[in-house]
């Protein structure tokens, strides 16, 4: 669930907040479970690039009017985002990995995966956001 932060970030707050937070959080969780600030490297970097591809994609399509357009834009944006920006780890490949061993083991999980945990969960963030953001005048 915790990946859903990161395209939500960078909706609300910017593409350099999303980089940041993709990056530095992958990061942080890596060093958490052992494996080092550089061992998943590419992987940090997909991540980051998820919150910033979702933020530029935000900035530059419109935002309709009604709640459910709302809701299916950021959807879109949340789709097109974790596809983009996980193609960065085919990166594996230069490790050693086949394509093939990269596409099926590696990248299609993860998109599956970030990919329907952020579907859910982002539109449900951004609505608990609203209230706090018309609170904070922003």
């Amino acid at each position: 669930p915790a990946l859903a932060i990161v395209p939500f970030v960078g909706i609300r707050f910017g593409p350099i907040a999303g980089l940041f937070t993709g990056l530095v959080g992958n990061a942080v969780v890596d060093q958490i479970q052992g494996f080092g600030f550089l061992t998943f490297w590419n992987w940090g970097l997909a991540n980051g690039l998820i919150g910033l591809f979702a933020a530029l994609l935000a900035h530059y399509l419109p935002e309709p009017s009604g709640r459910s357009g709302k809701a299916v834009r950021l959807v879109a944006l949340t789709a097109v985002a974790v596809v983009a920006g996980l193609v960065f780890t085919v990166t594996e490949v230069l490790f050693g990995q086949t394509v093939v061993y990269w596409f099926t083991g590696g990248y299609l999980p993860a998109v599956l995966t970030t990919g329907l945990v952020s579907l859910l969960l982002v539109p449900v963030l951004d609505r608990a956001w609203q209230p706090l953001a018309r609170h904070a005048g922003r």
